[in-house]
């Protein structure tokens, strides 16, 4: 009887590998959904816009805040605890415009970091100006802060939008933020 040759182990044919696992690469990167990162909403001006607020530079019309790299709050090169920001926000509104003839608030709060500062540091601050002039909308057309933050267009009368624009308009967000540098630590 003749022996049978030992043939060995069998092979799989993996040439077509390459090609498989690129498509199934491939496949992966078009059906996966990427969150996206939201970052701080900003309301930009647009390119050549007409409605330019103007500023009085005089210093009481500025709100010069200061985040240093030790995270400290210096506003007008005063300490200030982040907790009564909101408060000097208000106050600074309140009286950035000491003409009563022109009744739009002329002022501007200037928010400058450090270099070291931390990232959460400067957004409370930023969140603490904010809330300072979402106070004074809220005072001016007596509603709460929370419903001047969730106002929507679509689901008020006519009036409420002008009155909400105006407002608006007399009370404008400025707020100028200044390149990080290497700032003194108070």
């Amino acid at each position: 009887m003749p022996k049978k040759k030992d043939r060995g182990t069998p092979e799989i044919n993996a040439s077509s590998m390459a090609d498989i696992a690129f498509l199934l690469l491939v496949f992966f990167l078009v059906a996966t959904n990427f969150p996206s990162e939201k970052g701080i909403p900003s309301t930009l001006p647009r390119l050549g816009s007409q409605n330019k607020t103007e500023v009085d530079k005089a210093p009481q019309n500025i709100l010069r805040i200061l985040v240093n790299s030790q995270n400290k709050l210096l506003v007008n090169d005063e300490e200030l605890d982040i907790t009564k920001l909101k408060e000097k926000t208000v106050r600074f509104i309140d009286g950035a415009d000491k003409n009563p003839a022109n009744k739009q608030c002329k002022g501007v709060v200037s928010l400058k970091g450090d270099r070291g500062t931390k990232y959460e540091a400067y957004i409370h601050v930023l969140d603490q100006v904010k809330a300072g002039y979402c106070a004074v909308r809220a005072r001016e057309l007596k509603w709460t802060e929370e419903q001047v933050l969730n106002f929507k267009d679509a689901d008020v009368s006519e009036n409420t939008k002008k009155l909400y624009n105006n407002i608006v308009f007399l009370y404008p967000v400025v707020i100028s933020e200044a390149d990080p540098t290497e700032a003194e630590k108070k």
